[in-house]
């Protein structure tokens, strides 16, 4: 017969987040994933901190929350008009998301800010 631990046992029957735990007491992925899908914005951040950006591409994206959110609500909204259930997580489709493409697929207004987007500017006397 093999030793149980009563401390886990009890976990696992009393401990309402015993989900998003393993015996060990040690937290699950799932924990942090629910935790990033209750805050979108957490989760945007997180991903942007996972992508290899150039410094350009870091602030574009930045201030870009706001549309990749309305993109995430607008496929949601297609899913429900089609007659399925909106599955999509935002993790998923930050997951999805090319960063790195879609920054390319810019005008190069928008793209390339190079010195002259941090430079103060020229005072003449």
């Amino acid at each position: 017969m093999a030793d149980s631990d009563p401390y886990a046992d009890w976990l696992n029957q009393q401990y309402p987040l015993s989900d998003y735990f393993d015996t060990s007491g040690t937290a699950s992925n799932s924990l942090f994933s629910d935790l990033l899908e209750e805050d979108p914005e957490l989760a945007y951040y997180a991903a942007l901190g996972k992508q290899n950006l150039t410094p350009n591409q870091r602030l574009f994206y930045r201030n870009q929350f706001g549309n990749v959110r309305n993109e995430y609500l607008g496929q949601l909204g297609a899913q429900l008009q089609s007659g399925q259930a909106p599955t999509l997580k935002f993790l998923d489709f930050l997951g999805q998301m090319p960063f790195t493409e879609r920054y390319a697929q810019l005008p190069p207004g928008l793209r390339e800010r190079g010195i002259s987007g941090f430079a103060p500017p020229v005072r003449y006397r």
